[in-house]
Protein backbone atom coordinates (compact mmCIF):
# COMPACT_ATOMS: atom_id res chain seq x y z
CA UNK A 1 0.00 0.00 0.00
CA UNK A 2 1.49 3.42 -0.96
CA UNK A 3 2.47 5.85 1.79
CA UNK A 4 -0.35 8.29 1.01
CA UNK A 5 -2.93 5.51 1.24
CA UNK A 6 -1.47 4.31 4.54
CA UNK A 7 -1.53 7.88 5.83
CA UNK A 8 -5.18 8.25 4.85
CA UNK A 9 -6.12 5.00 6.61
CA UNK A 10 -4.09 5.93 9.67
CA UNK A 11 -5.62 9.39 9.92
CA UNK A 12 -9.19 8.21 9.46
CA UNK A 13 -9.04 5.29 11.88
CA UNK A 14 -6.91 7.12 14.47
CA UNK A 15 -9.13 10.19 14.53
CA UNK A 16 -12.34 8.22 14.97
CA UNK A 17 -10.86 5.92 17.61
CA UNK A 18 -9.19 8.73 19.56
CA UNK A 19 -12.40 10.78 19.53
CA UNK A 20 -14.36 7.76 20.75
CA UNK A 21 -11.99 7.00 23.62
CA UNK A 22 -11.50 10.66 24.52
CA UNK A 23 -15.22 11.15 25.11
CA UNK A 24 -15.37 8.12 27.38
CA UNK A 25 -12.19 8.82 29.36
CA UNK A 26 -12.67 12.57 29.71
CA UNK A 27 -9.46 13.68 27.99
CA UNK A 28 -9.42 16.72 25.73
CA UNK A 29 -7.91 16.23 22.28
CA UNK A 30 -6.26 19.48 21.19
CA UNK A 31 -5.11 18.40 17.73
CA UNK A 32 -4.06 15.47 15.57
CA UNK A 33 -1.82 15.40 12.52
CA UNK A 34 -0.16 12.67 10.47
CA UNK A 35 3.53 12.49 9.62
CA UNK A 36 6.27 9.86 9.17
CA UNK A 37 7.31 7.95 12.26
CA UNK A 38 10.00 5.35 12.85
CA UNK A 39 10.46 2.43 15.22
CA UNK A 40 13.61 0.29 15.47
CA UNK A 41 14.47 -1.12 12.03
CA UNK A 42 10.92 -1.11 10.67
CA UNK A 43 10.45 1.07 7.61
CA UNK A 44 9.21 4.60 8.26
CA UNK A 45 5.42 4.72 8.12
CA UNK A 46 2.60 7.22 8.71
CA UNK A 47 2.32 8.06 12.39
CA UNK A 48 -0.19 10.31 14.09
CA UNK A 49 0.67 12.99 16.63
CA UNK A 50 -2.14 13.95 18.97
CA UNK A 51 -2.13 16.48 21.78
CA UNK A 52 -4.18 15.78 24.88
CA UNK A 53 -5.10 17.81 27.94
CA UNK A 54 -5.79 15.55 30.92
CA UNK A 55 -4.62 14.48 34.39
CA UNK A 56 -2.51 11.30 34.63
CA UNK A 57 -5.33 8.98 35.76
CA UNK A 58 -7.45 9.82 32.74
CA UNK A 59 -4.47 9.43 30.43
CA UNK A 60 -3.93 5.96 31.92
CA UNK A 61 -7.55 5.11 31.12
CA UNK A 62 -6.97 6.41 27.61
CA UNK A 63 -3.83 4.36 26.89
CA UNK A 64 -5.32 1.21 28.41
CA UNK A 65 -8.27 1.62 26.05
CA UNK A 66 -6.03 2.40 23.08
CA UNK A 67 -3.82 -0.62 23.75
CA UNK A 68 -6.85 -2.88 23.99
CA UNK A 69 -8.56 -1.62 20.84
CA UNK A 70 -5.38 -1.73 18.73
CA UNK A 71 -4.06 -5.00 20.20
CA UNK A 72 -0.81 -3.50 21.41
CA UNK A 73 1.79 -5.24 23.57
CA UNK A 74 2.76 -1.96 25.24
CA UNK A 75 1.63 1.65 25.08
CA UNK A 76 3.88 4.36 26.54
CA UNK A 77 2.62 7.85 27.32
CA UNK A 78 5.38 10.40 27.83
CA UNK A 79 5.08 13.98 29.04
CA UNK A 80 8.06 16.10 27.91
CA UNK A 81 9.75 18.24 30.54
CA UNK A 82 12.02 20.82 28.89
CA UNK A 83 12.87 22.69 32.12
CA UNK A 84 15.47 20.24 33.42
CA UNK A 85 19.07 20.51 32.20
CA UNK A 86 20.21 17.09 33.42
CA UNK A 87 19.45 13.48 32.64
CA UNK A 88 17.77 14.01 29.30
CA UNK A 89 15.89 10.92 28.07
CA UNK A 90 14.78 12.36 24.72
CA UNK A 91 15.75 14.89 22.06
CA UNK A 92 13.64 17.27 20.02
CA UNK A 93 15.15 18.04 16.61
CA UNK A 94 13.81 20.97 14.57
CA UNK A 95 14.29 21.51 10.84
CA UNK A 96 14.16 24.45 8.45
CA UNK A 97 11.20 23.19 6.39
CA UNK A 98 7.55 22.50 7.05
CA UNK A 99 5.71 19.24 7.62
CA UNK A 100 5.08 18.84 3.88
CA UNK A 101 8.76 17.89 3.46
CA UNK A 102 8.59 15.07 5.98
CA UNK A 103 7.29 12.26 3.76
CA UNK A 104 10.23 12.40 1.36
CA UNK A 105 13.00 13.44 3.75
CA UNK A 106 12.50 11.60 7.06
CA UNK A 107 12.85 7.99 5.80
CA UNK A 108 16.28 8.80 4.35
CA UNK A 109 17.24 10.81 7.44
CA UNK A 110 16.28 7.95 9.80
CA UNK A 111 18.28 5.46 7.72
CA UNK A 112 21.36 7.69 7.81
CA UNK A 113 20.97 8.32 11.53
CA UNK A 114 20.77 4.62 12.34
CA UNK A 115 23.86 3.91 10.24
CA UNK A 116 25.84 6.73 11.82
CA UNK A 117 25.15 5.72 15.44
CA UNK A 118 23.39 2.34 15.65
CA UNK A 119 23.97 1.93 19.37
CA UNK A 120 21.78 4.97 20.00
CA UNK A 121 19.27 4.89 17.15
CA UNK A 122 19.04 1.31 15.86
CA UNK A 123 18.84 -0.55 19.17
CA UNK A 124 15.74 -2.13 20.71
CA UNK A 125 13.13 0.48 21.53
CA UNK A 126 14.66 3.26 19.41
CA UNK A 127 12.29 5.39 17.40
CA UNK A 128 11.05 8.85 16.55
CA UNK A 129 7.72 10.61 16.31
CA UNK A 130 6.77 13.56 14.09
CA UNK A 131 6.08 16.99 15.55
CA UNK A 132 5.54 20.59 14.50
CA UNK A 133 7.35 23.39 16.35
CA UNK A 134 6.59 27.01 15.43
CA UNK A 135 5.18 25.86 12.11
CA UNK A 136 8.29 23.87 11.17
CA UNK A 137 8.96 20.14 10.93
CA UNK A 138 10.40 18.51 14.05
CA UNK A 139 10.91 15.02 15.42
CA UNK A 140 11.28 13.61 18.91
CA UNK A 141 13.84 10.88 19.55
CA UNK A 142 13.53 8.76 22.68
CA UNK A 143 16.39 7.02 24.44
CA UNK A 144 16.09 3.22 24.33
CA UNK A 145 16.75 1.24 27.49
CA UNK A 146 20.42 0.41 28.04
CA UNK A 147 21.54 2.91 25.37
CA UNK A 148 24.63 4.12 27.21
CA UNK A 149 25.80 6.15 24.22
CA UNK A 150 23.08 8.70 25.02
CA UNK A 151 25.39 10.06 27.70
CA UNK A 152 27.65 11.42 24.94
CA UNK A 153 25.55 14.41 23.96
CA UNK A 154 28.18 15.79 21.62
CA UNK A 155 28.25 12.56 19.60
CA UNK A 156 24.45 12.47 19.47
CA UNK A 157 24.18 16.01 18.15
CA UNK A 158 26.96 15.47 15.63
CA UNK A 159 25.30 12.29 14.33
CA UNK A 160 21.92 14.02 13.94
CA UNK A 161 23.34 17.04 12.13
CA UNK A 162 25.51 14.89 9.85
CA UNK A 163 22.64 12.54 9.00
CA UNK A 164 20.55 15.48 7.78
CA UNK A 165 23.45 16.80 5.71
CA UNK A 166 24.08 13.36 4.19
CA UNK A 167 20.53 13.18 2.84
CA UNK A 168 21.35 16.08 0.52
CA UNK A 169 21.37 19.88 0.25
CA UNK A 170 17.68 20.03 -0.70
CA UNK A 171 16.59 18.00 2.34
CA UNK A 172 15.46 19.69 5.57
CA UNK A 173 18.47 20.76 7.62
CA UNK A 174 18.71 20.80 11.39
CA UNK A 175 18.11 24.18 13.04
CA UNK A 176 18.02 23.07 16.67
CA UNK A 177 18.48 20.11 19.02
CA UNK A 178 16.96 20.30 22.48
CA UNK A 179 17.10 17.68 25.22
CA UNK A 180 14.25 16.95 27.59
CA UNK A 181 13.06 14.45 30.16
CA UNK A 182 10.07 12.31 29.16
CA UNK A 183 7.83 11.47 32.13
CA UNK A 184 6.23 8.15 31.22
CA UNK A 185 3.00 6.28 31.85
CA UNK A 186 2.81 2.69 30.64
CA UNK A 187 0.10 0.16 29.73
CA UNK A 188 0.97 -3.45 28.85
CA UNK A 189 -0.58 -6.74 27.86
CA UNK A 190 1.22 -9.98 26.93
CA UNK A 191 -1.02 -11.36 24.20
CA UNK A 192 0.81 -14.70 24.29
CA UNK A 193 -0.73 -15.47 27.67
CA UNK A 194 -3.57 -12.94 27.95
CA UNK A 195 -5.34 -13.47 24.65
CA UNK A 196 -8.28 -11.22 25.51
CA UNK A 197 -6.30 -8.15 26.58
CA UNK A 198 -7.01 -8.87 30.25
CA UNK A 199 -4.14 -6.72 31.55
CA UNK A 200 -5.65 -3.60 29.99
CA UNK A 201 -9.12 -4.48 31.25
CA UNK A 202 -7.83 -5.30 34.77
CA UNK A 203 -5.99 -1.97 34.89
CA UNK A 204 -9.20 -0.13 34.07
CA UNK A 205 -11.08 -2.18 36.65
CA UNK A 206 -8.54 -1.29 39.35
CA UNK A 207 -9.54 2.35 38.92
CA UNK A 208 -13.26 1.64 38.98
CA UNK A 209 -13.81 1.79 35.22
CA UNK A 210 -15.85 -1.40 34.86
CA UNK A 211 -18.29 0.59 32.73
CA UNK A 212 -15.55 1.37 30.21
CA UNK A 213 -14.39 -2.26 30.32
CA UNK A 214 -17.83 -3.36 29.17
CA UNK A 215 -18.00 -0.88 26.32
CA UNK A 216 -14.53 -1.79 25.05
CA UNK A 217 -15.41 -5.48 24.91
CA UNK A 218 -19.02 -5.29 23.84
CA UNK A 219 -19.14 -2.27 21.56
CA UNK A 220 -15.93 -0.38 20.76
CA UNK A 221 -13.87 -3.34 19.47
CA UNK A 222 -16.42 -4.11 16.81
CA UNK A 223 -16.76 -0.45 15.89
CA UNK A 224 -13.00 0.06 15.41
CA UNK A 225 -12.69 -3.13 13.39
CA UNK A 226 -15.45 -1.87 11.11
CA UNK A 227 -13.68 1.50 10.64
CA UNK A 228 -10.42 -0.24 9.72
CA UNK A 229 -12.12 -2.50 7.21
CA UNK A 230 -14.02 0.39 5.61
CA UNK A 231 -10.89 2.54 5.34
CA UNK A 232 -8.80 -0.24 3.85
CA UNK A 233 -11.41 -1.01 1.22
CA UNK A 234 -11.54 2.64 0.23
CA UNK A 235 -7.84 3.41 0.11
CA UNK A 236 -6.17 0.11 -0.76
CA UNK A 237 -5.15 -0.44 -4.38
CA UNK A 238 -6.64 -3.92 -4.17
CA UNK A 239 -9.00 -5.56 -1.66
CA UNK A 240 -7.18 -6.80 1.44
CA UNK A 241 -8.57 -9.27 3.91
CA UNK A 242 -8.38 -8.57 7.62
CA UNK A 243 -5.76 -10.93 9.02
CA UNK A 244 -6.40 -11.50 12.74
CA UNK A 245 -3.23 -11.18 14.79
CA UNK A 246 -1.28 -9.16 12.25
CA UNK A 247 -1.29 -5.90 14.20
CA UNK A 248 2.15 -4.35 14.30
CA UNK A 249 2.89 -1.15 16.19
CA UNK A 250 0.97 1.78 17.61
CA UNK A 251 2.20 4.86 19.40
CA UNK A 252 0.49 7.92 20.67
CA UNK A 253 2.02 11.22 21.76
CA UNK A 254 0.50 14.32 23.45
CA UNK A 255 1.86 17.96 23.52
CA UNK A 256 3.55 17.13 26.77
CA UNK A 257 3.00 13.40 26.77
CA UNK A 258 3.92 10.88 24.12
CA UNK A 259 2.28 7.47 24.01
CA UNK A 260 4.21 4.77 22.19
CA UNK A 261 2.86 1.30 21.60
CA UNK A 262 5.18 -1.60 20.98
CA UNK A 263 4.46 -4.23 18.32
CA UNK A 264 1.47 -6.33 19.31
CA UNK A 265 0.95 -10.06 19.11
CA UNK A 266 -2.80 -9.90 19.11
CA UNK A 267 -5.04 -12.91 19.44
CA UNK A 268 -8.18 -11.01 20.40
CA UNK A 269 -10.53 -11.82 17.50
CA UNK A 270 -12.41 -8.53 17.62
CA UNK A 271 -9.68 -6.52 15.86
CA UNK A 272 -7.00 -7.17 13.28
CA UNK A 273 -4.72 -5.20 10.97
CA UNK A 274 -3.58 -6.62 7.65
CA UNK A 275 0.22 -7.02 7.68
CA UNK A 276 0.73 -4.50 4.87
CA UNK A 277 -1.21 -1.73 6.57
CA UNK A 278 0.86 -0.79 9.63
CA UNK A 279 4.38 -1.76 10.61
CA UNK A 280 5.31 1.04 13.01
CA UNK A 281 3.47 3.11 15.64
CA UNK A 282 0.16 4.41 14.33
CA UNK A 283 -0.41 7.28 16.73
CA UNK A 284 1.73 9.12 19.26
CA UNK A 285 0.04 11.16 21.95
CA UNK A 286 1.42 13.94 24.10
CA UNK A 287 -0.45 15.38 27.04
CA UNK A 288 -0.37 18.14 29.60
CA UNK A 289 -2.01 18.11 33.00
CA UNK A 290 -5.57 19.42 32.97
Amino acid sequence: MPYDAKAAVTEEVAKKTIDLIAQDTGVRVQNLFIGPGGYETFSVQPSGQAQLLAPPERVQDFIDSLGYLFNQTEVLASRPNFSSSKGHTALQVTFDKGLEAAKDALPAFWTQLQKSMPSAFASKGAGFSPAVVDGKLAIRLFRPKNAKTWSDTFALRRAITQAAADVGPDAPQVTGIKGFIADVLSAKNDWRTKHGGEAYLDSLGSRGRSDLQGRLVGEYSQQVESWIGDALRRYAEAPQSLDTGAAKTLSAGAGSLVVQARPGRAKKPALAFPPTAFSVPIVRITWVFG
